[in-house]
Parts: C-alpha cells; sequence; structure tokens
C-alpha cells in the first residue's frame, strides 16, 4: 500500500490513487506535523495540538489520534515508544514537498502546483502552536521554491529556453509578486521573444500594482529597463494600414530614399560652430511624413538619446491654448517644478530649454519632434518663436506640417538661419508621379502585373499617395476586380472595418472618441473592464494590422490612429447614440480620474468639457466650465489661493491674458442661451447664471475695470445673500475682500471680512473661515492696530492647522498668515523678528514645493535686510525674489524689489543698473498703483534725483525718469506713507525731506 501525500495548495492523502478521509480535524493535522518533521516527541505534540488541557487529558487524547491514525493509515506507519512517535522510514510514502530539491525532476506539466501554498485552507481551531508551524513551514517552503526557481530561470535564461524560462518568472511571480529582480528577467524575456509589447505591460501592471498597495514606486533599475525597452519600442512602431504581411512597409522607404538620405547627412554633418539644427517636412495628407520621419528616428537614435514629442490639441473645435508645450513641459518636469501661471512665450521657452537640459545625458542626442505643426495655436507658435533664440546647440528639430500651412514657419526658420541661430533644410515630399504609383505598385505587389488600365484607374483615385495607392493595393491582393472598384478612402476602411473582431472594432470605435490620445486606463474602463489579456491582445492586433500605433506618456500607454483621416472616418462609422453615449462615459470618467475640481489640471478639465459637449449635456458642461473658472481665478488673481498644496504643485492653468479669458467667456454665455433655449429656467440654471455673474465680475476688477466688475459681483452677493446661496455668498465676499486688498482700503476689507467670518460660521464652513481672519487682520494691519492684526492672524493659523489634520493639505493659508505676522513686525520696526519670519515663510514654501508667494515673501526678506543694513542678505533675497517672479509667476513683489535695487545700486554708483530697476519697478507701480510701493519709489526717485543733482555723470541716463525735483518726490512720498501706518518709512521719508527743504521752505511745507 503506498500513500502519497500532496501538501502544496489544498492537502489531500491518496492511498493507491484513493482519497483517504480522517474522521477528524486534528488527527489530519497531526498526521501533516509527523510527515514534515519525522520524529517528534509525546509532551511536544500534546503540547502542540491539546495545549488547552491538563498534560494528563492531553496525552490521552494524543493515544486516541495516534489510535485513529493507525486505523485510517498503514499500520506500519507510525513508530512509536513511551517517549518518542516517528515515520516509518522504509515505508512505501511520498512527498510533494520533496520534489522541490531537484526541480529539474519534475514535469513541466506538473510545475504549476509548486506555487501552491502549504496546506492551504486547513485550520485547525484553538492549535496556535500549529498555525504558528504552519506559517512558519510556508515561508520556508517559499523561499526554498524561489531560490530553486531562480537558480533554474538563470540556467534556462543562459541556456536560450526563453519559454521556459518565462514560466519558471511566472511561477516566482506567483510566489512573490513584488520581486523586481523577477520582474525585470521577465521584461528581458519578453525583448528576447520579440515581444516588446508584453514587456511594457508587464512593467505596467507591476507598477500600478506596486504604488496602490505598497504606496512606494518600482526601483530605479526597473525604470531604467523600462526606458531603454521604450526607446527600442519606440523605434520599432511603423505606420501600416493593413495586416497583409506583403504589403508591410516596416523596414523599407520606397521611394523616399534620397529624402531619408538627406536627412541623415544634415543631422550628421560634423559642425565646429555647433548650432542646433531644425528640419521642415511638408506635404499633403497621406504622402508619408510620419512614415519618413519614424523611419529615420529608428535609424538615427540610440540607446541613451532623448526623444521628444509634442502636438496640438483639439478642444470643441479649437486648439487648446499651448496645449503643445505644457503637456511637453509637464513630461519633463520635476515633482518640484511648477508651472503655474506659466502664460508668457518667454518664460514657457525659456522652461523648456533648461528642461530639456535636465533632462539630456551628456554626450547623447536630443530630437524634439513637432507633429502636425499647421495644427498649432498661434500663442504656441509663439513660444516655437521664443525657443528659436534659446536653443541648445546639441538638439535636432524635426517639424512636420502640411504644405498649405508651412509658408509662415518657413520663413520664421529661414529668418533664425539668416541670423546663424540654426542651421536649416526644408524637405518637400511630393505624391508619386504615374511612373512613381506604377513602381509603388511593383514594390507593393511583386508577383502582380498591373495593366496600364488598371494603373490608371489607381492613379485617378489615388493622385500618388502613398497611404491611398497601399490601401487599393491591398484588395488587388486580396483578389478583388478593381475595374468594379469604385469607393474612395471611406469604403475601404469600412472594408476593413466591417471584418474586425467585435472587441478590435468597439476599440477602433472607442479610441476615434477621445480627442487626445487614448489612455489604456480609461480604456479599460470604458469597455466595461474587459479581460486585460484580451484587451493587450486586440491592440497589439490593431497595431500590427497599421490601425493605431502606441506611444508612452510618463510611464502610461497611449494609443492614437496612424493617421487622422482613418480617425474621422471610424467616428462617422459610430451611430449617433452610441457616440452620444461613449462621449458621456468617458465625460464621467474623466471627471472620476480628476477627483475634486479644486485638484485637476487644466488639460484634463477640458477633455471633460469637451466630451460633455458632444454628449449634449449642457448643465454639467455648464458646471464644468464655470469650475474651471474658479480655479482659473483662484491661480492667477489670488495671491494665496484657498487650494490643496498637492493642486498648488500638480495643476497648470495655461492663459491669463484678458483677451482669452474674453474668448472663454464668450462661449459661457453662448452656452447659457443655449440652455435657455433649450432646456429652459430653473433654479439650478440661475444658480449658475449668477455664478458667471460673479466670476465675470472678478475677472472686470482684476483687470481694472472697477465700477463694471463690482457692480455684478455686489448685484450676485444681493442676490445669494436673499436665496439663501451661502457658498456663492462667501464667493462674492472673498472678490469683495481681494478688492478691498488690490485697493488697499483697510476699511472695506474689515467690512467684508468680518461679513465672511459670520456667514462662514453660521454655516460651519471652516476653510472660509480661516480666510475671513486672515483677511480681518489684515483689514486691521491697514488701519494700523497692529495688535488686533496680530491675535488675528495667528487664530487664522490655528484654523488651518487644525483643518490640516484631517483634510488635504493647505500650507500656503498658513504661511500667508505668517507672512502677514512678519509685516506686522516690520511695520513695528522688529527687524529681526521681521525677517525671520520671513525666511521660516521662504522655508516653509521650498519644502513643500511651493511657489505661491514665494516671490513675495523673498522682496519682503530682502527689504527688511536693506532696513537692517545687511546689504548681502538684500541682494540675495531680491533677485532671488525677481527671478522667481520672472520664472514662475508665481506671486508679488517684483515692484518692491526693483526699487530697493534701484536705490541700492544708485548709492554704489552704478547709474545703468540703478535706472534699470527704476524703469521696472515705475511700470509695475504705474499698473497696480499700490499706495506702499509708490510710496517707497517716490521715496527712492527723491534719493537719486538728489544724486543726479550733485553727480553731472548720471544726468545723460535718468534725466528722463527724473523730471521733478528731489524734494518734490519726498514730499509726495512723505503724503503717502502718512496715511500708511509704516512709522520707519514714514520718518526716512520725513528725514529727507528735511535735508532737501530750507529752513522757510519747511515752515511753509508743515503750515500747509
Amino acid at each position: 500500500m503506498h500513500l502519497r501525500v500532496k501538501l502544496l495548495g489544498s492537502p489531500q492523502v491518496f492511498c493507491d490513487e484513493h482519497i483517504i478521509q480522517f474522521p477528524f480535524r486534528k488527527a489530519e493535522g497531526l498526521f501533516y506535523y509527523l510527515i514534515v518533521e519525522k520524529v517528534v516527541s509525546r509532551e511536544k505534540l500534546a503540547g502542540i495540538f491539546w495545549g488547552d488541557l491538563d498534560q494528563v487529558y492531553a496525552l490521552k487524547n494524543l493515544r486516541n489520534a495516534l489510535y485513529v491514525l493507525h486505523k485510517t493509515l498503514s499500520p506500519d506507519l507510525i513508530i512509536q515508544d513511551n517517549q518518542w512517535i516517528r515515520i516509518n522510514d522504509s515505508a512505501p510514502l511520498s512527498l510533494d514537498i520533496d520534489m522541490l530539491h531537484d526541480l529539474n525532476k519534475i514535469h513541466r506539466h506538473s510545475l504549476e502546483g509548486i506555487a501552491d501554498e502549504f496546506l492551504d485552507g486547513f485550520y485547525i481551531s484553538k492549535c496556535p502552536e500549529f498555525e504558528e508551524w504552519v506559517f512558519a513551514k510556508r515561508t520556508q517552503i517559499k523561499s526554498f521554491c524561489i531560490e530553486n526557481l531562480k537558480s533554474r530561470l538563470a540556467l534556462c535564461c543562459k541556456s536560450k529556453s526563453y519559454d521556459t524560462a518565462l514560466e519558471m518568472a511566472k511561477l516566482i511571480l506567483k510566489l512573490d509578486e513584488f520581486d523586481e529582480e523577477v520582474i525585470r528577467s521577465t521584461m528581458n524575456i519578453y525583448v528576447s521573444l520579440g515581444q516588446i509589447t508584453k514587456a511594457l505591460q508587464t512593467y505596467q501592471i507591476f507598477k500600478s500594482k506596486v504604488i496602490e498597495i505598497l504606496g512606494v514606486s518600482p526601483d530605479v533599475s526597473t525604470e531604467s529597463l523600462y526606458d531603454e525597452i521604450c526607446l527600442m519600442h519606440q523605434k520599432n512602431m511603423v505606420d501600416r494600414l493593413n495586416n497583409t504581411r506583403p504589403l508591410s512597409l516596416y523596414g523599407s522607404i520606397f521611394g523616399r530614399e534620397d529624402e531619408l538620405a538627406r536627412l541623415h547627412a544634415f543631422c550628421k554633418i560634423s559642425d565646429p560652430s555647433r548650432i542646433p539644427k531644425c528640419i521642415l517636412i511638408t506635404g499633403v495628407p497621406g504622402v508619408g511624413k510620419s512614415h519618413l520621419i519614424r523611419h529615420f528616428l529608428d535609424t538615427y537614435l540610440e540607446a541613451g538619446d532623448l526623444l521628444l514629442s509634442c502636438k496640438a490639441i483639439e478642444i470643441n473645435g479649437s486648439q487648446y491654448p499651448l496645449g503643445p508645450w505644457h503637456e511637453l513641459l509637464s513630461r519633463l518636469s520635476t515633482s518640484n517644478l511648477s508651472l503655474v501661471g506659466l502664460h508668457t512665450p518667454g518664460t514657457l521657452s525659456d522652461m523648456l530649454a533648461k528642461s530639456i537640459e535636465r533632462k539630456r545625458k551628456k554626450g547623447n542626442k536630443v530630437v524634439l519632434y513637432m507633429e502636425n505643426l499647421h495644427d498649432f495655436d498661434s500663442a504656441s507658435i509663439e513660444v516655437f518663436r521664443c525657443f528659436l533664440n534659446r536653443l541648445p546647440a546639441y538638439i535636432r528639430i524635426i517639424i512636420e506640417s502640411r504644405n498649405d500651412d508651412a509658408h509662415h514657419i518657413d520663413a520664421l526658420l529661414k529668418s533664425a538661419y539668416r541670423r546663424d541661430s540654426l542651421d536649416y533644410m526644408h524637405i518637400k515630399i511630393y505624391p508619386f508621379t504615374k511612373e512613381g504609383t506604377e513602381n509603388f505598385c511593383r514594390f507593393l505587389l511583386p508577383s502582380y502585373k498591373v495593366s496600364p488600365e488598371q494603373l490608371e484607374v489607381i492613379y485617378n483615385y489615388t493622385k500618388g499617395t502613398p497611404l491611398f495607392l497601399k490601401e487599393i493595393a491591398s484588395l488587388i491582393a486580396e483578389g478583388k476586380n478593381l475595374n468594379l472598384f469604385s469607393q474612395k478612402l471611406q469604403d475601404i476602411v469600412k472594408e476593413h472595418f466591417v471584418l474586425l473582431p467585435k472587441l478590435e472594432g468597439e476599440l477602433l470605435k472607442v479610441i476615434s472618441v477621445f480627442n487626445v490620445d487614448a489612455s489604456y486606463k480609461l480604456l479599460k474602463s470604458i469597455l466595461n473592464n474587459a479581460d486585460e489579456q484580451e484587451l493587450a491582445e486586440a491592440i497589439n492586433s490593431l497595431m500590427n494590422k497599421g490601425f493605431i500605433i502606441e506611444k508612452i506618456e510618463e510611464g502610461d500607454r497611449h494609443y492614437a490612429f496612424a493617421h487622422s483621416e482613418i480617425k474621422s472616418i471610424i467616428y462617422n462609422f459610430i451611430e449617433r447614440e452610441h457616440k452620444r453615449s461613449l462621449h458621456e462615459r468617458l465625460a464621467y470618467l474623466t471627471r472620476e480620474d480628476m477627483g475634486d475640481w479644486s485638484n485637476i489640471k487644466w488639460k484634463e478639465a477640458l477633455n471633460s468639457i469637451y466630451h460633455l459637449h458632444q454628449a449634449n449635456l449642457l448643465i454639467e458642461e455648464l458646471k464644468a466650465r464655470l469650475n474651471l473658472l474658479k480655479l482659473h481665478l483662484s491661480f492667477n488673481h489670488e495671491l494665496f489661493p484657498m487650494l490643496s498644496d498637492e493642486t498648488l504643485k500638480s495643476a497648470r492653468v495655461p492663459f491669463s491674458e484678458m483677451e482669452s479669458m474674453a474668448t472663454y467667456g464668450k462661449d459661457v454665455r453662448d452656452l447659457l442661451y443655449e440652455i435657455h433655449c433649450t432646456i429652459g429656467e430653473s433654479h439650478e440654471l440661475e444658480v449658475l447664471e449668477r455664478t458667471y455673474y460673479w466670476l465675470d465680475g472678478s475677472y472686470l476688477v482684476w483687470y481694472g475695470k472697477y465700477r463694471e466688475g463690482l457692480k455684478k459681483i455686489y448685484d450676485t452677493l444681493y442676490w445669494a445673500k436673499n436665496r439663501g446661496e451661502t457658498k456663492l455668498e462667501l464667493d462674492c465676499l472673498l472678490g469683495l475682500c481681494y478688492f478691498g486688498i488690490q485697493t488697499e482700503n483697510g476699511q472695506m476689507l474689515k467690512k467684508y471680512a468680518l461679513d465672511m467670518l459670520k456667514a462662514a460660521q453660521s454655516n460651519f464652513l471652516d476653510s472660509y473661515i480661516g480666510v475671513s481672519l486672515r483677511f480681518l487682520g489684515l483689514g486691521y494691519l491697514l488701519t494700523g492696530d497692529l495688535k488686533r492684526a496680530e491675535r488675528l492672524f495667528k487664530a487664522s493659523i490655528k484654523t488651518f492647522e487644525r483643518l490640516n489634520t484631517t483634510r488635504p493639505r493647505n500650507s500656503l493659508s498658513i504661511i500667508a498668515a505668517l507672512n502677514y505676522l512678519g509685516d506686522v513686525r516690520h511695520w513695528e520696526g522688529r527687524f529681526e523678528e521681521a525677517l525671520s519670519l520671513y525666511e521660516y515663510c521662504i522655508s516653509l514654501c521650498n519644502k513643500q514645493g511651493l511657489y505661491h508667494g514665494l516671490s513675495l515673501f523673498h522682496a519682503n526678506a530682502g527689504h527688511v535686510a536693506f532696513d537692517l543694513k545687511d546689504h548681502s542678505l538684500m541682494l540675495y533675497h531680491l533677485n532671488k525674489s525677481i527671478q522667481l517672479n520672472e520664472q514662475h509667476n508665481g506671486g508679488r513683489g517684483a515692484a518692491i524689489s526693483h526699487t530697493l535695487l534701484a536705490l541700492y545700486w544708485a548709492t554704489k554708483g552704478e547709474p545703468g543698473r540703478a535706472i534699470d530697476n527704476l524703469r521696472k519697478a515705475n511700470h509695475i507701480c504705474a499698473t497696480l498703483n499700490k499706495k506702499y510701493w509708490i510710496g517707497m519709489l517716490l521715496y527712492t526717485k527723491g534719493i537719486m534725483r538728489n544724486i543726479m543733482d550733485n553727480r553731472d555723470e548720471f544726468k545723460h541716463l535718468w534725466i528722463d525718469e527724473l523730471p521733478e525735483s528731489a524734494a518734490e518726490y519726498a514730499k509726495e512720498a512723505v503724503c503717502i506713507l502718512e496715511g500708511l501706518h509704516i512709522e520707519h518709512e514714514r520718518q526716512k521719508a520725513c528725514k529727507l525731506l528735511t535735508s532737501l527743504l530750507s529752513h522757510e521752505d519747511i515752515s511753509r511745507y508743515l503750515t500747509v
């Protein structure tokens, strides 16, 4: 009688292939323990299985259990004496765990079972020591198994037995799904098998799992391997529009050999002057521009080279402003880089150049591929114009555009070429001539002779365009009668489409609905969480057939059509209701992905709006547009927005110019009109309409149109109070408070901050309570009650500290109040304390990676350092403030910084630097009209005019900027600073004035 014991997985015991049933659980557990440990004392067994009983009863139960085993199993299996119990070594017994010592002897089909857990699902109640033993054995067996499997995996890889190696790797990952060494081995195995997409998918699945479960990112070596495979994958992508192998153009560049040679020669020319190179490639749609470029990149790029790409993004029929550059910058940026407010072409182009330099590996090539330049918006073209002046010498730029839209960019590049800013080449690609068409058909169909009549028909339909030629050649290869062929491209694509498997067809429909490249995550969700393996196979099939291409962005997979014409045709195939349904689902899936509106990125929000618009969900579209306007208002026009740290670090807002906002506002008004006409009146619509009035009023106030803007805000505030719309009421009060800050009207600020505090307290809205306390403190600061202001700032800090323990962290609201506490100390003349507070604000911003307000904090610290006469520290902070303000547009402070630098350089005898800073300060003060800034500027002008009056060599530089007398500037400074409750600043201005006036003038001035 032979016993075979299975301990891996659910345990079973076979006697001559018949399953043995144990009468009770503890006897079965006792047997498993004995056959693994071989020899055990009676006392130990009694303690393990009956440890809750006296020893006498425990030993008695042990004897009973042994008797049961004796009756159930072979009588010779267990040998016992008064002290020890052992398994008979000579008994006919086999254990599955014994096979783990030599995996080579296990048949491949039996290997699967070794990854099963030891005694899986077997449990005995009230036996903790047995459970501990089971756990320890599981760990021991698992480690032993992994070690042996890894050894066999290494041998298989060495002998290039990749199929077996893949099985070993899968078994190890079944035992330990987070073993990154084996993940990397699996990726390498797939590459060796030529399955690069599966290698990338292995990483993607592992990355999402390790982040979701462990909360960490993959190891650096794993990410490096992934990057290498990504480059390999990019180089393998080709434009193939069917699955007929004889017609594949992969690896060939028929008819474009000369253009390819020119590209290589141009990019490889040894250039001692080291200037960047730019290639413009133009042609009609379908002529093969993309195919040529990808073939060139395939042969030009090597491991470690940096390939960057950008293209326009269309939202509701218009281009997403600055979309190509924002997306490229977001991929290049590190977690500490903020793009908030980057809405000037110069700033964006400067950031682009610096980001590329950081990303590039020394000695490696850098290629920027600008796809479909004809779709770029005007602002993006302007960024490129600025970028041309900042191009690093090592970069190669390849631009793809249609013929009709290329003349402007061609002129721009020729101008740069004439200035020796870059080396430039324009390659124009034309459709094939009739002779070229015939040669191309021969290349595609080597065993088929095209008759002159057929050639005439083919050429008339295709006009020599390779895209269409390839499709028609496919039909000929399939035996279609060309003389009966009368369809155009739509019919050709449809014929391919209807033959696709169901999942592939649905996948193409879904991808055509996207207005941007389709993310794998959203595809999986919208396809009802299709089986991952089936979805991967469908994607691979469509890629092989040339319908779609894969792109890797920020480690995530995205898919796009190989040609925009095919996308349009597929999209038009979709039935109207199904199309609307797909857009609706994508709108909500995109919205779920974004989370709360205060935590979104501009592009994702516009994508959601696009799908809501296409789904005809007008009310939801209006809500989304208004939420986006709110977010934009917070970012660009509030010094300390009431947003979480994550939002401030990650969100990107592409424009804040008045013209851009006017266009966006018109879209909202048009939508409101459409809703009124189609849906009619409702309370919800009225709330949304009033919300737009408030937003429109807030923008008007920001742009200096106070009367028109305030009327809209006041009207909305009155309506919201009467209708009980508390949130809208608070938003209106928030806007009025910012107006009070902007105009330095302390009394007005106190009134509306107090109204805001009462409304927030009545509705238990803690965030608004914290902000209103800060506003109220600032109102008291502006009216000279510094002690009360200090108490209110501290109360605001406590409110947000309490909120930060239970909600997404909002550090900026705390830092803002600390900055104002620094202002209190500064105005009191306690300079050392003020400097400590400002520098603490700077350190908190740097620690959290925040840029809002950082420019102001450095300016304030520099101002105090100036008052302390610490000029070295002053220069550091003021220059840092100006740098941040120019680079990130993330705060205020530039006016004070330029004013103080003008004063410093004037006293140091540097007239050029002094007047340059004075002009900049003058421009900012004239634009924003802040009293404190103007008072400081007038004081500085008085000093500089006095210096000029005593230094003839300065007059030709300064006279245009300083037309008034020094005494007049000093008088104006005193008049303004008198009303601002900043005693030390007023005293400085008065001291200057008295030094400039005679005794009679002083008496006359004081009388006035």
